[in-house]
């Protein structure tokens, strides 16, 4: 229940001569992680520090929680791994960035939570936080307290950037969010899609604005990680339109039937903010010229207005998954499936989770 293995216990099950060599192997492939006594907090009590104890998550009984804190900060992945690898991985790093932090286990724990507490640089007083594994995201609970004290928040997020850097991650892209104020899925269990803002964020979103999260929780993990970025090639469907980008989105538009293809693209041109006019030259371009055009149009239309609450690459997700799903105008399956599967190349979170994404702040529902 507890997910806490004493090293006697273990010997009792592998044997005096084996129990070492299975342990490795679970700590070695992040499925358990060793620990002394002091180095846990068991029901509120530090065991004896002379003895030695497994930490492995995937022991406990209690099923997953997957209630989102709309205060909570995520570590987006693209990958969704095991359930207690990611807990484990973070665990060992974090006690070795922040020293005097402690695991804490307890017999109601669910079985995606892991709990830490962490001492603040004056030695007396003490900060709980919580990580939720929720498939292809972690989340970071802290209470509200603890905004106050940057050097926690740091350390959670040099922690993943060390855990991400590591050789088992090195092909794992990621990124750091918080939720957007808009969202309204925090009471939704089974729904692990969210509305975010991918940090760090230059451009203030009226939602977020009007609840007042500028001037607490979204400024303190904004500031950290503006500190402590991911690398640009690490990063998980990042902010721009790469060439490959615009290309793959094209090559994938044009295999629509040409109704669906004209209803796209026309709707994308009238996304413009601009709403630039055809130019003489882009009148004379084929259908996989114009393709490329009316992309590149929109990546550098939308920057330079800068009026978008995300980034053009995700917003042009959305678009097209809204498309898919709502536009009268497309009839075909199949052009359908093209335009999901083209979102969900663009941005894996946009179309997560059961039922549709939610609306790009460009897309207006067509009456046809």
């Amino acid at each position: 229940d507890y997910g806490l293995i004493a090293d006697e216990t273990a010997k009792a099950i592998f044997g005096d001569v084996d129990y070492q060599f299975f342990m490795n192997v679970l700590v070695s492939v992040d499925l358990a992680m060793k620990l002394r006594g002091d180095q846990i907090h068991f029901d509120g009590k530090p065991l004896p520090c002379d003895q030695v104890y497994y930490y492995i998550p995937d022991t406990r009984k209690h099923p997953p929680n997957l209630t989102c804190d709309p205060s909570a900060f995520h570590l987006l992945l693209n990958v969704n791994c095991p359930l207690c690898h990611l807990q484990v991985a973070f665990a060992k790093e974090y006690l070795k960035v922040s020293k005097n932090s402690v695991i804490i286990v307890g017999k109601n724990d669910a079985l995606n939570i892991t709990k830490f507490q962490t001492k603040l640089p004056d030695g007396e007083t003490s900060i709980n936080f919580e990580l939720r594994y929720l498939g292809d995201a972690i989340e970071f609970q802290l209470p509200e307290d603890a905004f106050a004290d940057e050097a926690t928040c740091a350390s959670i997020v040099q922690t993943c950037n060390k855990m991400m850097n590591q050789d088992t991650w090195l092909k794992v892209k990621y990124v750091f969010a918080v939720m957007c104020s808009e969202d309204n899925s925090n009471t939704d269990v089974n729904r692990l899609r969210r509305i975010r803002h991918i940090l760090p964020h230059t451009k203030n979103c009226e939602t977020c604005a009007k609840q007042q999260r500028y001037n607490n929780t979204f400024e303190m993990w904004n500031r950290v990680v503006e500190k402590n970025k991911v690398e640009r090639k690490r990063e998980l469907n990042g902010g721009i339109m790469s060439i490959s980008d615009i290309c793959d989105v094209a090559e994938k538009l044009n295999q629509l039937s040409p109704e669906s293809r004209k209803y796209v693209f026309d709707v994308i041109r009238k996304s413009y903010v601009s709403k630039k006019p055809k130019t003489d030259e882009e009148k004379t371009f084929d259908e996989d010229k114009l393709s490329l055009w009316v992309l590149m149009e929109w990546e550098f239309e939308s920057r330079r207005i800068g009026k978008l609450q995300e980034s053009p690459k995700r917003s042009l997700a959305r678009l097209l998954f809204q498309l898919a799903v709502d536009a009268v105008a497309i009839k075909d399956q199949k052009d359908k499936q093209t335009l999901k599967t083209t979102a969900r190349r663009l941005d894996l979170q946009v179309t997560q989770g059961p039922g549709m994404a939610p609306k790009s702040p460009l897309y207006h529902r067509s009456k046809n």
